[in-house]
């Protein structure tokens, strides 16, 4: 019997997410499955968010770009991603490949941590992948 298990975004999470998104952000989102997850992006792609579901181990945010910052909108996510991981078991979120000092704050502020096998210090800045364990 495996443990591993698959899990995808419903409908309902979709919605919800990009609801979340539109009201934080204050444009218009387009939502494009994929495979193993869901991109959302403004028209002009200047906003976006890409979500990533590893079974029921990792839910990855691969790409978080907003036109209007500093209006919660990834802590808004955050907390939807973190009711979804424990719906549906899931261990950990990651930060994926996080480039900015305002994005490292944000993941340190939300209990993020380095992964030590995926960040790389750069300018006094440590770069690289961020991952929040998640109890069940």
């Amino acid at each position: 019997m495996s443990i591993f298990q698959t899990v995808s975004f419903s409908e309902e999470d979709i919605v919800a997410l990009k609801n979340i998104i539109e009201i934080a952000d204050k444009v218009p989102i387009q939502v494009k499955r994929e495979m193993s997850g869901i991109w959302f992006h403004s028209d002009d792609w200047e906003s976006q968010l890409r979500l990533l579901i590893l079974g029921n181990f990792r839910v990855t945010i691969s790409r978080a770009c907003f036109q209007n910052r500093h209006q919660g909108t990834m802590t808004s996510v955050l907390r939807y991603l973190k009711e979804f991981c424990q719906r549906h078991n899931i261990k950990e979120i990651v930060a994926q490949s996080v480039e900015s000092r305002e994005m490292v704050n944000w993941c340190q502020k939300n209990g993020f941590t380095p992964d030590p096998y995926a960040s790389l210090l750069i300018k006094d800045i440590l770069l690289g992948d961020y991952k929040l364990p998640l109890e069940s």
